[in-house]
């Protein structure tokens, strides 16, 4: 059996394997099985860019030796674009490497069977897998499920599926997203794209970075006993579930006790919490929770409703469906002519 690892790490992946695949079967090369594409970060700290990998299992139309198969490899590397004069990790449109042919052992000062890196290698070693069975082993290195289950407890993870170890910014992981929808993140529409999303995600998730109780400045209540609501306050915030927005208005009064806040820190709190990744449920419970609490209310209430992209642009595609979440907590919870009058003062207009 014949193993090659593939990889790209400049353009589309995807459109790369493919040209690759056609020059090997114009020299009468042919792909038997394919993995799956796995991307990981640049192997051993090396500045490149997000890499892409997979595993073939070749046939050949004729007996090969496999230093003929080397060559073959390297003048379709040529064909597609790669310099094989630049440096060992510089980035390259397409990277072919024999893993294995067939029970062959070899050390030459061009080639080595198996590859010499190999059992360095998660990103080799868990796409090659998924062609072989459990017992299928590598000449003179042994069983590949062992090799794998080794390395993965003697090191970290190296795959993007994989993030607790990553040290990879947004615009990278922007760029494999780009390749894996069958883009092209070199094209011109597409080269400022992933700088953009990432300085989107700053403004989308900035409530990360803020504490909602700070928000909360307070003054000393002189007098008042009824309820205080701010309604119509506009938000904007992205589900957790597919990162697609989901925003809407929400309405929001307290029956303040010894302490009240200015009306501002109200849409001020709103927004801290909605800038996160959220669902409507939590979001509402938040917001009634942390006013409950910080301002010792008496009582609070929160109406949210909400369009949900998630539910209008995909999957049941319910394009005028809205989502509505109330809390109600201390005298809301409790006194039935309250939560009245509250969601009459809602649906009042001025």
């Amino acid at each position: 059996m014949i193993f090659i690892g593939v990889g790209s790490s400049i353009g589309n992946a995807e459109k790369n394997f493919k040209k690759a695949q056609e020059c090997l079967e114009q020299s009468g090369l042919f792909v038997v099985k394919k993995s799956k594409i796995l991307s990981n970060k640049p192997y051993g700290g090396i500045a490149q860019n997000i890499f892409s990998n997979a595993v073939w299992q070749l046939k050949s139309r004729e007996n090969l030796t496999s230093h003929q198969l080397l060559n073959i490899l390297k003048t379709c590397e040529v064909k597609l674009g790669r310099n094989l004069q630049a440096k060992r990790w510089s980035d390259r449109i397409i990277d072919l490497d024999i893993l294995m042919f067939h029970d062959e052992i070899l050390k030459s000062k061009i080639l080595t069977i198996p590859h010499q890196e190999i059992q360095n290698r998660i990103f080799v070693l868990e796409p090659w897998q998924e062609l072989v069975d459990k017992n299928f082993e590598i000449p003179k290195l042994g069983r590949l499920a062992k090799i794998l289950e080794k390395l993965k407890t003697n090191s970290s993870k190296n795959l993007v599926k994989n993030m607790n170890d990553l040290n990879i910014t947004t615009e990278d992981a922007v760029k494999v997203i780009l390749k894996n929808i069958g883009e092209d993140p070199e094209r011109e529409g597409l080269l400022e794209t992933p700088k953009r999303v990432a300085k989107a995600h700053k403004e989308f998730f900035a409530g990360y970075s803020q504490d909602p109780k700070k928000v909360l400045k307070t003054f000393t209540n002189e007098g008042y006993e009824e309820m205080l609501l701010v309604k119509d306050i506009e938000y904007y915030s992205h589900c957790e579930h597919h990162m697609v927005p989901f925003f809407g208005k929400a309405h929001v009064a307290y029956i303040p006790d010894e302490k009240i806040t200015g009306l501002s820190k109200i849409p001020r709190l709103i927004e801290i919490f909605a800038k996160r990744l959220q669902n409507q449920e939590r979001l509402t419970a938040q917001i009634a929770n942390t006013l409950y609490k910080e301002l010792n209310a008496k009582g609070v209430a929160v109406y949210i409703d909400g369009k949900h992209l998630c539910m209008c642009a995909r999957g049941v595609e319910k394009t005028n469906s809205k989502t509505i979440t109330t809390a109600f907590l201390g005298d809301f919870k409790t006194n039935c002519a309250l939560r009245s009058d509250f969601f009459m003062q809602i649906n009042k207009e001025f």
